[in-house]
């Protein structure tokens, strides 16, 4: 009997996970809301204000929980009682959009080598990275939008 190919050899086409169905219900959710602001945008356009949004959101998230524990059990409490969608694609841990954030942002500081930042340096470097997942947010919900249509 002869072992399968996979098995004794190394797999050479495996595919990436799917993103979660969360993620896909989400960014539908968020579609219908930014459509009621924007009403004759297209699918690009609303891919692109909802990472946005996101990005907006995700960096409020990361201001609160850096400060200090009442904020953030505060931060909960208000998550727990108003279910945005937009706040779900920023926080979720399934989704898990602070991933993305952490890999640039440990890019960029490993870049930089231990040198000490001015105010402005860090101030731009926050905003491309700010940029950067922008990017790759609209690249991702605009998938799921035209997928999903």
């Amino acid at each position: 009997m002869t072992l399968p190919r996979a098995l004794c050899m190394p797999v050479m086409a495996m595919a990436r996970p799917r993103r979660p169905q969360s993620e896909a219900d989400a960014v539908r959710e968020a579609a219908q809301l930014v459509r009621q602001d924007m009403p004759d945008a297209s699918i690009p356009a609303v891919a692109e204000e909802i990472a946005i949004r996101v990005v907006a959101e995700l960096i409020e998230e990361i201001d609160i929980t850096n400060d200090d524990p009442f904020a953030t059990a505060l931060d909960a409490i208000r998550q727990s009682l108003v279910k945005s969608p937009i706040r779900q694609l920023a926080t979720c841990p399934y989704i898990d959009t602070m991933a993305v954030y952490r890999n640039l942002w440990g890019r960029k500081v490993s870049s930089i080598a231990g040198r000490i930042l001015s105010l402005t340096e860090q101030a731009q470097m926050r905003t491309a990275t700010k940029m950067e997942i922008r990017l790759k947010l609209h690249g991702r919900y605009l998938r799921c939008l035209r997928e999903h249509r």
